[in-house]
């Protein structure tokens, strides 16, 4: 088998007519590149696998190996000028990889030597990015932040305010408040649209499932083992409450600040009209978990639920009705835009629709087979759903047709913007997107169908909107 690496040089003529073309640059090495960066038209560097470091002062016509030092990959090169650079390695310590840390390396003339001038750390660091010569920060796993001031001789663990964890539910109350919940009882909480989060202290170290905010001030968070969490306060502190149940609990919906039901494993329902400071349990007449459950007003809902389950209410939860979906596939989401109107996803691509309330309900062709995880909509016409594998589909008619912005690939490498509307990414199988609102869509650019045909694209580097790179690692080629 033979590995073939890839450089792309992407150039853009001034007519209208013009389509931007990627063309091949020849190839420096067999070993997977991973990272690119260019200072101007002329200068720039490439890193990858076993330690490699390349330098380039013609655009990439040729290009000349710069000794490191080191074997492992290269996962991450940020170039500051001509001078200065800093690239990061994992180091596994005598080929122990549950134990290692990363070194961080540096030049400062150009690459004519690098060096490892810091103290080897155990942290797990993925980036890194400098300012100037002097400071930079670099980021890691863990909510892992490190800083300096002289340029890497020496680096200052730094507090990020956020902790290690995976995070399952969201509310936003607007386009600037919302709040996530995930693993350990972590919380987390932004006033800016998602640009900056600050941690919360839940008091609990149980799995937060879902959490629901009527404004931005009053919300709940269910999880693990029955609990239930209540702020008025925008989360500034979290009170427990007794739901009068042990079982997990995945989903909730609230209406006001007194009324909310919240769903669980083996067909758990709990309703409160106070708020949280009581709860009651009702008898939802299934015994398989729910997990997920709507309530556009006090009396109308519906929940959803392993093995296709769906149970509607229409007077509060005082009694649920099964009804039948036509799947025994897990349905993993519901939302209504109101009283009759709704939506259901679930595994293998499963969409199901209802405009009577949920006394019947049909099924939607979503064009995909990846499980479904989320969905929303704006109104009775436009909504998102999301899943598996990146899956992204969109509709504009209430259903009748889902439009897919997932690909087939499953992994994207290397992001660029050049400002808030137009960027591009990359991944696998040559694809490389743009986008022209901000990341709403994306489209395929044009790629020569032999690049597209099997390389990875792991990274780009950009030096005006018209001009820039992108490397990949390699395909492989039987009987080559």
């Amino acid at each position: 088998m033979k590995r073939i690496p890839i450089l792309l040089l992407f150039v853009s003529c001034c007519s209208v007519l013009a389509q931007p073309r990627w063309t091949i640059l020849q190839k420096p090495t067999f070993a997977n590149l991973n990272k690119v960066c260019f200072v101007d038209t002329l200068n720039g560097w490439v890193a990858g696998d076993s330690g490699i470091v390349l330098h380039t002062t013609n655009t990439g016509t040729s290009w000349e190996f710069q000794a490191t030092g080191i074997d492992n990959e290269i996962h991450e090169l940020f170039v500051l000028d001509k001078r200065f650079a800093w690239a990061l390695t994992f180091e596994y310590p005598l080929g122990d990889t549950s134990s290692y840390g990363t070194i961080i390396l540096r030049t400062t003339n150009g690459g004519v030597s690098w060096e490892s001038p810091s103290t080897r750390t155990t942290k797990h660091l993925y980036a890194v990015s400098f300012i100037n010569a002097n400071t930079g920060v670099s980021v890691g796993l863990g909510g892992t932040v490190i800083r300096t001031t002289d340029a890497g001789d020496v680096w200052i663990t730094q507090t990020s305010g956020v902790i290690p964890a995976q995070f399952f539910g969201t509310s936003f109350t607007d386009t600037n408040t919302g709040t996530v919940v995930g693993s350990q009882g972590a919380i987390l909480r932004t006033t800016n649209g998602g640009v900056t989060w600050a941690n919360q202290s839940s008091g609990t170290v149980a799995d937060l499932f879902d959490v629901c905010f009527i404004d931005a001030n009053t919300g709940t968070a269910i999880g693990n083992g029955g609990v239930v969490l209540r702020t008025t306060n925008g989360g500034a502190t979290w009170t427990g409450q007794s739901p009068g149940v042990t079982v997990d609990l995945f989903g909730v919906s609230f209406v006001d600040g007194d009324t909310g039901t919240v769903v669980g494993k083996g067909g758990t329902v709990i309703r409160t009209t106070n708020g949280g400071d009581a709860w009651t349990t009702q008898v939802s007449g299934v015994e398989t978990s729910l997990l997920a459950v709507s309530f556009p007003n006090g009396d109308a809902g519906t929940a959803v639920g392993t093995g296709g389950t769906i149970i509607t209410t229409t007077n509060g939860g005082a009694q649920w009705t099964s009804q039948p979906s036509g799947t025994t596939a897990d349905l993993n989401d519901v939302f209504f835009i109101n009283t009759d109107t709704g939506t259901v996803v679930g595994n293998g691509g499963i969409v199901l629709r209802t405009t009577n309330r949920g006394a019947s309900w049909t099924s939607q062709l979503s064009g995909i087979l990846v499980d479904l995880t989320d969905v929303y909509f704006t109104d009775d016409s436009t909504g998102t759903a999301v899943g598996q594998n990146g899956a992204i589909i969109g509709t504009i008619n209430g259903g009748a047709s889902w439009a897919s912005q997932s690909y087939p690939v499953q992994f994207f490498y290397a992001l660029t913007f050049f400002d808030s509307v137009n960027g591009l990414m990359a991944g696998e199988r040559g694809a490389i997107l743009k986008t022209t609102n901000g990341g709403v869509t994306w489209s395929p650019t044009f790629v020569e169908q032999s690049i597209a045909s099997g390389f990875p694209i792991r990274g780009l580097d950009f030096f005006s909107r018209n001009y820039g790179f992108a490397l990949g690692g390699h395909m492989d080629l039987a009987g080559v």
